[in-house]
């Protein structure tokens, strides 16, 4: 079969896929002024029909700051439904790393929601479990009149911005929805934190985005290690045994940690590597031990 029949016979080339079309040729244009740019896009060779592609945008930092955070979005040709994005947001105070997942959008859209999931980890009383997340959209606002992007701009907005989603957005992003509410089974079990302790909430986030999102990035760049992010390892990691005390046996069980005593366990780390795999140590067994579902 030829591949635009095949696309002919889509029942995403309904009104909602035109409507995918039209706001993805003209690079997301919003009420935001970010300005989206295409990577390469696959055409039909006849019809010129648009069929596919990606596309990418730098998200807007502080005015007087280069911009260090990224957005992608990619579209899946066959069925054409769904699409796959990342953040890559290295200087987050909260969510250091590279997110991704995925949108699925169905043959009434624009006028029923797409729905947003997490596939990579994330501590957030605004996702759950599953990777789904919350927002105003899930309430019954949805509009129309919102895009695809918007939807990606209130999640970098929460990933750089307010891990609390208490504004309705940010100073450089007027109208964005950030209208946020938490989820019972969220991916953190996180309500403890997030509701009476903002500092460690945050610390207990960058904590799991280092361990699982910035491998790669810290072996590259190989900082050498200070003994503040020593100590702020070791207090992040003994918060979330606080916080989650009565898993604290179900945590050492597996027995995969050098010691269970934080202090003991991340003394004498020198290098790099060491730090970021006495991290991951921990990361998996509170993970394990609380059903956090992030392994």
């Amino acid at each position: 079969m030829e591949l635009g029949a095949e696309y002919k016979k889509s029942p995403i080339r309904s009104q909602s896929r035109v409507t995918l079309q039209r706001e993805l040729r003209n690079k997301f244009s919003s009420k935001t002024g970010i300005q989206w740019n295409v990577i390469e896009e696959e055409v039909e060779v006849e019809s010129g029909i648009w069929i596919s592609g990606s596309y990418w945008c730098f998200f807007p930092c502080e005015a007087d700051e280069q911009p260090s955070t990224t957005i992608f979005l990619e579209t899946d040709p066959t069925p054409g439904r769904f699409l796959s994005w990342s953040i890559r947001a290295p200087q987050s105070l909260y969510y250091p790393g590279t997110h991704s997942g995925s949108i699925e959008i169905d043959e009434k859209y624009p006028f029923s929601q797409p729905w947003l999931k997490f596939s990579t980890p994330i501590f957030s009383p605004f996702i759950n479990k599953s990777g789904d997340i919350s927002s105003a959209f899930d309430l019954g606002k949805w509009s129309p009149i919102y895009k695809i992007m918007d939807l990606l701009h209130s999640v970098a907005a929460m990933i750089m911005f307010d891990p609390f989603c208490r504004s309705s957005g940010h100073h450089l992003l007027p109208g964005i929805p950030l209208n946020h509410h938490h989820l019972p089974n969220s991916s953190g079990n996180s309500s403890g934190f997030w509701t009476s302790k903002e500092d460690s909430f945050i610390r207990v986030t960058n904590f799991f985005s280092r361990a699982y999102l910035q491998g790669d990035i810290r072996r590259t760049d190989n900082p050498p290690i200070t003994e503040h992010e020593i100590n702020m390892s070791v207090i992040a990691t003994q918060e979330l045994l606080e916080h989650f005390t009565r898993f604290r046996s179900l945590i050492f069980s597996n027995g995969s940690l050098k010691s269970n005593d934080p202090v003991t366990a991340f003394t004498g780390i020198q290098s790099t590597e060491e730090w970021i795999a006495e991290e991951k140590r921990w990361a998996d067994a509170i993970s394990l031990g609380c059903e956090l579902e992030f392994i």
